[in-house]
């Protein structure tokens, strides 16, 4: 969920679902760009 957003940064919330020892990456990427893993979220 988007949290807020600061001169040129953008802030978010993350709602992690799943079962525990369960991960995903966060990937991003600008217009024309290839995806970038920025990190890991993991459930405990």
């Amino acid at each position: 969920m988007h949290c807020r957003r600061e001169m040129d940064a953008d802030y978010w919330h993350l709602c992690a679902v799943g079962e525990p020892g369960s991960e995903a990456g966060v990937y991003t990427a600008a217009p024309g760009e290839q995806p970038l893993k920025r990190f890991v979220v993991k459930i405990k």
